[in-house]
């Protein structure tokens, strides 16, 4: 006989589920306008027929949710993040209203929301082409919140990737050059054609799902160079230098030391 509680939470995720096909994912997904306008959601179409502007609370909870079909959150990260985000959305959108703005009521809705459609290939792809579109129309009601989340996404799951980008290749560190990190630093440049050969290198892993194409970014590809560059940039942002994994702490401490000599 199945447990009463599981048959709770299992009718209170379909409702959710529902919910959020009706709503949440009409006001982000394109939608042409007849009249050959150009029109970067259901939303804002929606308002321009019947002669409404959106207002700036509006368009910063549209950006925020966006994100989140992309982030994934936490009992012990959902709340921070929330009100962090929609600070920085409220303040491009010019939103002055007082109070709190809340869109899901718990983590539990904000993983539900995203589990529905953040693991959609086809959503993921064409809400991130809406918001590229309207981050370059000065006439977009959400270009400037368009142009936030632009940034927000940009490198979204390439976060091994770039850091080595950021603070080894383009220093040109000497770390690249030792020969015990061959292997690493081949597996690194094979990635790197990879993405740069797109139209959109820091969206590379929103606009690609198949194995072969995610499978260059793996971590365990270039660890070393990974936990390398990790450290130079905590050094320079303040944060701890301590190396995470211990088993390469002494071999990070030995390129560390190479690089900044």
């Amino acid at each position: 006989m199945a447990n009463p509680n599981e048959q709770e939470k299992a009718m209170r995720t379909k409702v959710k589920w529902k919910r959020f096909t009706e709503m949440e994912v009409d006001m982000i997904m394109p939608d042409p306008s007849p009249n050959g306008n150009i029109y970067h959601s259901a939303f804002e179409m929606n308002a321009a027929r019947n002669g409404l502007t959106v207002p700036p609370k509006a368009r910063a909870i549209f950006g925020y949710l966006v994100i989140m079909l992309y982030k994934n959150v936490n009992e012990s990260n959902f709340r921070e993040f929330s009100n962090k985000r929609f600070k920085a959305l409220r303040a491009v959108a010019h939103d002055i209203s007082d109070g709190h703005i809340s869109v899901f009521n718990d983590v539990e809705d904000a993983i539900c929301y995203r589990n529905s459609y953040g693991q959609n290939h086809q959503i993921r792809k064409a809400v991130l082409s809406a918001v590229l579109g309207s981050k370059k129309n000065d006439h977009c009601y959400f270009s400037s919140v368009s142009l936030n989340v632009a940034k927000f996404l940009s490198w979204t799951d390439m976060a091994g990737y770039y850091v080595v980008e950021e603070n080894l290749v383009y220093p040109d560190s000497p770390v690249l050059k030792a020969p015990e990190l061959a292997t690493e630093v081949s597996n690194w440049k094979k990635a790197d054609q990879a993405i740069k050969e797109t139209d959109s290198p820091e969206y590379y892993r929103i606009l690609h799902e198949d194995p072969a194409s995610c499978s260059i970014l793996r971590r365990a590809n270039f660890p070393t160079l990974i936990a390398v560059a990790e450290k130079l940039k905590n050094r320079v942002l303040g944060g701890s230098n301590k190396v995470v994994n211990a088993e390469i702490s002494d071999k990070v401490d030995y390129y560390f030391d190479m690089h900044v000599k």
